[in-house]
């Protein structure tokens, strides 16, 4: 047989392409794995933002039970995940995001009450939230991020009076978009 010899230089490269490769199909695992949460958050982003504008007077329950439904989701998908074979995040994982969002937003509402800019505390919390998982894991959590508070900014200050229904149906329809997005990953 022929003997074939690799030169330490040669193995290195090697070993680098392989953790390199890895490491894109990590992330990539990971777009197709949070598609599904960006575009269940997209519609209920749509509806937590335009249902308090349209009905204030039930604006709070409105937000709890978009909120909640938001928390089932989660977990639904993640279950749903681990169904299809995924190893998935688990339970806890999804669970314990969504509770320290929802009891950070909440109490930072309830100490700033900001009165009429009280919808941008979330749209901001979620868009810098996106923006350093996007520097941290994969750039196109950046994109969301970015866009999200881009619009968000400029719809406050170019639209005051009607910034909610902006920020509602521009942040539901990034948050679906980048969901596809992420699905073609």
């Amino acid at each position: 047989g022929c003997a074939m010899t690799i030169t330490p230089d040669e193995a290195a490269r090697a070993l680098d392409d392989v953790d390199r490769a890895w490491k894109r199909g990590s992330i990539l695992r990971g777009y197709r794995i949070s598609a599904d949460y960006f575009l269940m958050w997209g519609v209920l982003w749509i509806g937590i933002y335009l249902g308090p504008y349209f009905f204030p007077r039930q604006g709070a329950v409105i937000t709890w039970v978009g909120q909640a439904l938001g928390g089932v989701g989660m977990i639904v998908l993640s279950l749903r995940g681990r169904a299809d074979g995924a190893k998935g995040l688990g339970i806890w994982r999804p669970l314990g995001v969504f509770a320290a969002i929802v009891v950070f937003m909440t109490a930072e509402i309830m100490i700033l009450h900001p009165g009429a800019a009280i919808g941008m505390i979330p749209a901001l919390t979620i868009a810098l939230m996106y923006a350093v998982m996007g520097c941290l894991v994969g750039a196109r959590y950046f994109f969301a991020g970015a866009v999200l508070m881009t619009v968000s900014i400029a719809a406050y200050f170019l639209m005051r009076e009607t910034y909610i229904v902006v920020v509602g149906l521009a942040g539901g329809a990034t948050m679906i978009m980048t969901g596809l997005w992420l699905r073609q990953a």
